[in-house]
């Protein structure tokens, strides 16, 4: 739960609700979607780095490639069919966060 709130809200505010609309109102609409969604691929993969958990470059790539293309359909979803609001995003990243929490401790990945 904690994930689902703490984490969904907090990148939520700062990936897309931020960073997305800086870089959407000085680039365009879809440069500045394609580098909020770049830049929160390449976070999660810094936060292995970081931590130290080892995993090879497959995983890297999927763990960006996931993360990345869901941050560029939340950025659509906030920007083109929800008028900016943040709520859909943040609904749908915490119902991500708490589904891959379940999945994790029950050991279903």
């Amino acid at each position: 739960v904690s994930s689902a709130l703490a984490n969904g809200v907090a990148e939520e505010i700062l990936y897309r609700g931020f960073l997305c609309k800086r870089l959407c109102s000085k680039f365009g609409t879809v440069p500045g979607l394609v580098v909020q969604a770049v830049l929160f691929g390449l976070m999660h993969n810094a936060l292995y780095i970081l931590a130290g958990i080892p995993v090879d470059f497959s995983y890297h790539l999927l763990m960006f490639l996931f993360t990345g293309t869901g941050a560029l359909l939340l950025g659509f979803l906030n920007e083109k069919i929800y008028n900016g609001s943040l709520w859909p995003s943040i609904l749908l990243h915490g119902m991500g966060n708490f589904i891959g929490s379940l999945c994790t401790a029950f050991g279903l990945y």
